[in-house]
């Protein structure tokens, strides 16, 4: 089987920095095995498959694939789609079909400037170990946030979203994914995105995210 699959990096004008995706147009043509299959060889956090939509409302359907997972959305993987499809067009509004819904999507030719909505943010209270969980990533009980919440979050799919109390928390973390599942009892395939505070009146942070061990990456 021949596939045509280009790299895009998002997030940088920079080639081999930002966060990199594969693009495979004309993704119809593939079946879901092969685009999973097509995802593991290529390797990439996520790879994306530019579909026909069937849905009148929508601009094109996107699929993405992890080399373990079909996934319902992946944001950067969605920039890198669309700039694959209108680098040096004129402004597009688009309406993209994904498995999290069809979700407004923007291309602005000055800038080469892209925005896209997620999925309405959803949260569920982690109800596990909190000590499993810091074991899990090699830190200590004393580096969680005093008072923020640990709790799922979704604007497409699961991760666990961590407040511990600075970035150096973050920078010492050494993960062992083999052992998230049996830590997320309520979401066991669910990521984990541990973050910390910059600046509270500037709404910034910092972050770190360890995939799911079934994603394959």
């Amino acid at each position: 089987m021949n596939c045509k699959v280009v790299q895009v990096d998002a997030f940088t004008t920079i080639a081999g920095q930002g966060n990199p995706a594969g693009v495979v147009f004309e993704g119809d043509k593939y079946t879901t095995e092969e685009m999973q299959n097509i995802a593991k060889k290529v390797g990439f956090n996520e790879t994306v498959f530019i579909c026909k939509s069937e849905n009148k409302a929508a601009t094109l359907k996107l699929r993405y694939f992890t080399p373990g997972h079909e996934t319902p959305l992946c944001g950067h993987a969605t920039i890198g789609a669309i700039f694959a499809l209108y680098s040096g067009a004129e402004d597009q509004q688009l309406q993209i079909e994904t498995g999290a819904g069809i979700l407004p999507t923007v291309y602005e030719k000055k800038g080469q400037r892209i925005t896209m909505n997620q999925a309405k943010p959803t949260f569920i209270d982690f109800q596990g170990d909190p000590l499993a969980l810091c074991q899990s990533l090699g830190i200590k009980m004393t580096d969680l946030h005093p008072t923020l919440p640990i709790q799922y979050g979704n604007t497409g799919s699961w991760t666990l979203i961590l407040p511990v109390v600075n970035a150096m928390i973050l920078d010492k973390m050494n993960p062992k994914p083999s052992m998230f599942p049996d830590i997320l009892t309520e979401m066991p395939k669910s990521s984990i995105h541990p973050f910390s505070i910059v600046s509270e009146q500037e709404a910034t942070f910092t972050a770190r995210h360890f995939s799911s061990p079934f994603s394959g990456t």
